[in-house]
């Protein structure tokens, strides 16, 4: 089985999540800062379908009120009234889910500091009934509600914030030992990164092999075709972007 393969195994998928959950899904170079740039937020409002997991209206900073947004019935549990998503748009030209945090109490307590406009159902019965105001005014409402809270989220520190989940993460290792399996390594010898991190520090930074002993023999050399980062992004919808030379492994020594 090769490095590629290793990389597959549910040993290494598990150890991977203890990895991304004790860094509290945060890149610990960036602390996602530049992950958040691929992505719009938005906060949950609810479930398009009651019945069925798989997709959800969006309240978005850029989109606006009930935008449709695919997400992984794995993560419905985690949505709730103080959920707040991102999400882009996938390979099939789908919003899709990326990541989700809890709100702070002070972007909740200003996201619901607007009166919401209700209906009553008599009133929406009657046929001298202004629908066309009410409309408005839930479109203001709607306005209002987003302005609040992106005044609030704007001044948060980003060290604040409490992620869910990050989809897209990547566990770095600092170093490689001959002797030892992709999820074998001690704690300290992993760490969280975005995906942008991570391709910079293999560009600019050469990581050191280690004997079963632990003593440093040498280096191993980036990948020539991908230059370490083990895919191209901009070529994801094939195969997820992995670099068929290497398959993944980012090194020359590992192919």
């Amino acid at each position: 089985m090769d490095y590629a393969d290793l990389l597959l195994s549910p040993e290494w998928q598990e150890r991977r999540i203890d990895i991304l959950r004790r860094d509290k899904y945060r890149c610990t170079n960036c602390l996602n800062v530049r992950a958040l740039e691929d992505l719009v937020g938005g906060v949950f409002e609810k479930f398009i379908f009651p019945n069925q997991l798989d997709s959800i209206y969006v309240h978005s900073f850029e989109e606006g009120s009930q935008t449709p947004v695919n997400v992984d019935v794995k993560l419905a549990k985690h949505l709730n009234e103080k959920a707040f998503v991102y999400f882009k748009m996938n390979d099939l030209n789908q919003l899709t889910v990326h990541a989700i945090r809890t709100m702070t109490n002070d972007e909740f307590n200003a996201y619901n500091s607007v009166e919401t406009t209700k209906l009553n159902y008599l009133e929406a019965l009657d046929v001298s009934f202004d629908h066309d105001r009410l409309h408005k005014q839930l479109l203001k409402v709607e306005k209002e509600k987003l302005k609040a809270i992106c005044e609030v989220t704007e001044q948060i520190d980003i060290k604040r914030m409490q992620w869910i989940v990050f989809k897209g993460l990547h566990v770095h290792h600092k170093y490689y030992q001959v002797s030892l399996k992709p999820w074998e390594y001690p704690d300290d010898a992993l760490t969280t990164l975005c995906m942008h991190c991570h391709e910079e520090l293999h560009k600019n930074k050469s990581v050191d092999v280690l004997d079963a002993l632990g003593r440093n023999i040498g280096e191993y050399h980036n990948c020539f075709r991908c230059d370490g980062a083990g895919w191209f992004p901009e070529y994801k919808h094939i195969e997820g972007g992995i670099c068929f030379r290497c398959k993944g492994g980012k090194y020359e020594e590992l192919i």
